[in-house]
């Protein structure tokens, strides 16, 4: 090959790198910069309807996994559950061997938490302040029944326009506000659907007491995952693979 044949290539060469490195910036600057897609007020109020709307099965039976930490100390299991009715509830946590580890007893007078060979007593409208969560001084044992078969608290807010609502481009997050704790419902621009509800607690009287409810990963407008949380490092979670409701 001549060496003007070859300087040709090599131009020819460096002029596709230079548009395929231009490409690449052009397509980078775009994705970055595409625009905010806002969801209004009205149509956040349309898509959280159902989710606020239904509530769980009056009976039914779950299975999933639960994960617990305390103090950066984590584990993990197995999870079923047996609903008989709001206030009649029975659960197991499993080992990874399978063997139970815990259970979880909720009936009409009140029910008790075993974990490690450790039981709790508790009645319906006692708080939960003797486990070593922060979100235990706040919650009753009735509450955490609710919340663990999917049953989210405070839905007539839900029937007011948010607050504020935070435009991005694959998710809108709207906020409502009151005294005493903030709720932030994450939902798709382009779906239409909620991801998540986050419930965000401060105790009036000391501003540091702060603690987090979530519920996400909704299917048929159930929550199939529901944490209590301190923080990343204390937390209590339940994750549902299925629910199957009583007839």
């Amino acid at each position: 090959m001549s060496s003007v044949a070859e300087i040709r290539m090599a131009d020819a060469i460096r002029g596709c790198v230079a548009a395929a490195i231009c490409a690449v910036c052009i397509s980078i600057f775009t994705f970055s910069c595409a625009p905010a897609v806002f969801i209004d007020k009205n149509e956040i109020n349309r898509i959280i309807s159902p989710v606020s709307s239904v509530g769980p099965p009056p009976a039914f039976k779950g299975a999933g996994n639960v994960r617990i930490a305390i103090n950066e100390e984590r584990a993990t299991g197995g999870f079923t559950l047996n609903k008989e009715n709001p206030d009649l509830i029975h659960a197991d946590i499993y080992s990874p061997f399978g063997t139970i580890t815990g259970t979880i007893q909720v009936d009409g007078n009140g029910g008790e938490m075993r974990y490690n060979d450790k039981t709790t007593a508790f009645s319906l409208d006692q708080t939960m302040d003797s486990l070593p969560f922060r979100w235990g001084k706040h919650v009753t044992f009735r509450e955490f029944g609710h919340y663990i078969t999917c049953r989210i608290p405070h839905k007539p807010i839900f029937r007011e326009p948010p607050d504020t609502i935070i435009g991005k481009r694959h998710k809108n997050i709207a906020y409502w506000k009151t005294d005493s704790f903030t709720v932030a419902v994450t939902v798709g621009s382009r779906e239409r659907n909620v991801a998540n509800i986050i419930f965000m607690f401060t105790d009036p009287a000391n501003g540091t007491d702060r603690w987090q409810l979530r519920f996400s990963e909704f299917k048929q407008d159930l929550p199939y995952s529901i944490s209590m949380m301190d923080n990343e490092k204390n937390y209590f979670s339940i994750i549902y693979d299925k629910i199957i409701a009583k007839r």
